[in-house]
Order: structure tokens, then sequence, then C-alpha cells
């Protein structure tokens, strides 16, 4: 029988070599991204967030960092934002799952041609810092105005806010 698991591994001569997980883990346990996301999912404000993997180097687990897209809207009190995505993880699913880091991020969410939130393009920009500085562009806070117009009329905007 052959199984399939969630790994990446690499044929050498000598047989396959396992590289390493591709399931996003912490304290070799399953960290439940969707299932994260869809228990915070009707939150304001994080109807359209992502969470992002930071690998770490030697011995020490991945961090999860939760990102929050918040649009255009201003004025937000985040501490209200973290502390109701804290209890309800704590709640719905266990405090062992709760993200190292939240970060608020004043735009909207990359999305596929589906709609959908890219999360790997997000995970892409976070990693390289990117995602750091769009906020802080000109050209992309007046983007992120223009489509808090657009977004709604296409139905692409999540309206929990």
């Amino acid at each position: 029988d052959l199984t399939v698991l969630n790994h990446i591994v690499m044929q050498t001569r000598d047989g396959l070599l396992f590289i390493k997980s591709n399931t996003a883990g912490r304290k070799g346990l399953y960290y439940p991204v969707p299932e994260i996301l869809d228990a915070i999912g009707d939150i304001p404000f994080c109807g359209d967030c992502s969470i992002v993997e930071v690998p770490m180097y030697g011995d020490m687990d991945s961090r999860f960092v939760l990102l929050v897209f918040t649009g255009a809207a201003g004025g937000i009190d985040e501490s209200v934002v973290v502390s109701a995505v804290r209890e309800r993880i704590e709640r719905d699913l266990d405090r062992e799952f709760l993200p190292d880091r939240i970060f608020f991020f004043p735009m909207y969410p990359r999305r596929t041609p589906e709609g959908a939130v890219d999360h790997e393009r997000i995970r892409a920009q976070y990693l390289t810092g990117e995602l750091k500085r769009k906020p802080e562009d000109n050209i992309f806070r007046c983007l992120t105005k223009l489509k808090q117009f657009i977004y709604p009329l296409e139905g692409m905007i999540n309206t929990n806010t």
C-alpha cells in the first residue's frame, strides 16, 4: 500500500529523503489554519484575514502571525479586535492555537481571480516585507480608497466590518 502524506521528500540514489512537513505545525502538532480562519470569520475585520507561518531557524518552532486587513476603515480599536480573536480561538479551539502576533494592515487583501483571499501571495509579500511597505506608499493608499467603492459593487468585500 502507498500512503500519501503531506510531506516534502526528495528522491536520492539511496531512497527517499524527508525534507520537511508541508503541514503547518507548532510543537509537533498540526496548526489548524483553516479552522481558525473559519472560527474568527464573523468578527469585525476578520472575514478576510490570513495566517502566515513564519519559519524560525534552528530547533525553534514556526511562528504564526494573523494578518488583519481593515480596508479603508479608519479609527479601528485594534485592542477590541485582538481581544475578540483571542477569546474566540480559546473558546472554539484551544489556547494553544492563539497566533503569536496579530498585525493590522489598512488595505484590502490580495485576491485570486475567483475572488478568494490569496493566502499564498499574502504569505510571500509578508515574508519579503512588501506587505509592510504597501500601506506607506501613496499609490496603495489611493488604491485602497478606490477599492472601498468598487469591491462592494462586485461583492468582493467581506461586509462584516
